[in-house]
């Protein structure tokens, strides 16, 4: 009886395990067949485009970029970045394409680039391309030359060419060569409608206006009667700096850091007594010219007018002691404000596609500032001058300028 038993179990659960070997089944067919999303393909058509075009077979790399522009391609994907596909054009000798890229390129609106679009995932086709490029330039020149086309449509795809390679540490042509060659162009074929595309995506320049701030630390240098009442050893510098073409415009405050000499009477208060903090502040506005300015270096000296006064420094000080202050005087202010740049602002990083956004210049920055006569409203009793000593950080502001 017993037996008869198990083996009744047995006979049901049967059909149990044949209806999930069967339903696994289904579910693994489904998931092999089932068909692969725009991003996969977007990574595997990258990849053999790449081996591709190491072999130099330009027939299946062709097919490749026609596949991304007719079936990947669209308000959601890019499967090629513009500069990788823009130089594959020139590989698989399709020349045309690129003035008629380049003019989709103009109506493109760089503000909607990067809302819900799925880009490529490294730049390996472009680097490898890029070096390529650099290698066979003569080839891919000769590429056009042999070509029937006008004049300036033919300087324009070289010119291109140039620009896509032109970059940050490029060895093979520098961005200040391909403006200068942008603006023969310019000069030579105004009449060409490529003409705009040139301006627009070929050349760039710098704006004439570079905006920055400066910080920075140091000594001081004090003379005259104040030292009687007043010391100031460390200094602290704040500036806002806008410089248009190599005019210069300066807002800062300087700040000496000391102690009070002696007791100075303070009305409804008393005493500010000796020992205490004390802060010698100039705040002015200067304009000046820079002598020297490359890409490193920039020496600029100014003169304008200074707002001095000596004020005390703590902050757990009585309402009335906060507010006393000696000046406020107003006096001439010179400066020499000179900056090393760590990075050079006319090398960019290539970008993928093409256009460039502000750039900014982080500096080493040293400033020198003498205010005569700071107190000179107190008359002689806190007569004197100071000199300000600081280096610090800066960082400049570069906008490019689009003709």
């Amino acid at each position: 009886m017993k037996r008869l038993t198990v083996l009744f179990f047995v006979l049901i659960s049967l059909p149990c395990f044949s209806q999930t070997d069967s339903s696994l089944g289904s579910i693994a067919d489904r998931i092999a067949d089932y068909k692969p999303s725009k991003s996969e393909l977007i990574s595997k058509g990258r990849r053999m485009l790449l081996d591709e075009f190491r072999k130099n077979n330009m027939g299946t790399v062709a097919e490749i970029v026609h596949y991304f522009e007719k079936e990947i391609h669209d308000k959601n994907h890019i499967g090629l970045w513009p500069a990788e596909q823009i130089l594959l054009y020139y590989w698989i000798e399709e020349y045309s394409v690129v003035i008629d890229f380049a003019n989709y390129q103009l109506d493109d609106d760089p503000s909607s680039r990067n809302r819900g679009i799925i880009y490529p995932t490294d730049n390996s086709i472009y680097n490898e391309v890029v070096s390529a490029s650099m290698a066979d330039f003569n080839y891919l020149q000769e590429g056009i030359l042999e070509q029937n086309f006008s004049e300036d449509a033919e300087a324009f795809l070289i010119l291109m060419l140039k620009r896509i390679l032109a970059g940050e540490g490029s060895k093979f042509i520098s961005m200040e060569q391909v403006n200068k060659e942008a603006d023969m162009f310019i000069a030579k074929y105004s009449y060409s409608p490529l003409t705009e595309i040139v301006k627009k995506h070929v050349s760039y320049k710098f704006g004439d206006w570079v905006g920055g701030f400066y910080l920075g630390g140091g000594y001081t240098l004090p003379s005259g009667n104040m030292l009687d009442y007043v010391s100031a050893k460390g200094a602290l510098c704040f500036s806002l700096d806008l410089y248009y073409k190599k005019s210069a415009f300066m807002l800062s405050l300087q700040s000496g850091l000391g102690k009070v000499q002696q007791d100075i009477p303070v009305k409804n208060y008393g005493d500010w007594e000796k020992g205490e903090s004390s802060s010698l502040t100039s705040v002015g506005l200067s304009l000046g010219y820079s002598v020297f300015d490359n890409k490193r270096f920039r020496v600029t000296p100014c003169a304008g007018i200074s707002f001095g006064f000596v004020s005390p420094a703590g902050t757990d000080l009585d309402e009335e002691l906060q507010q006393f202050i000696i000046g406020t005087s107003v006096a001439p202010m010179f400066h020499l404000n000179m900056t090393y740049r760590f990075i050079n602002p006319y090398k960019l990083s290539p970008d993928n596609n093409i256009d460039y956004p502000a750039y900014g210049s982080f500096g080493i920055n040293a400033r020198i500032s003498y205010v005569p006569g700071i107190l000179r409203q107190e008359g002689g009793q806190y007569a004197g001058d100071i000199w300000y000593l600081t280096v610090g950080l800066n960082m400049d502001i570069f906008t490019l300028k689009k003709r």
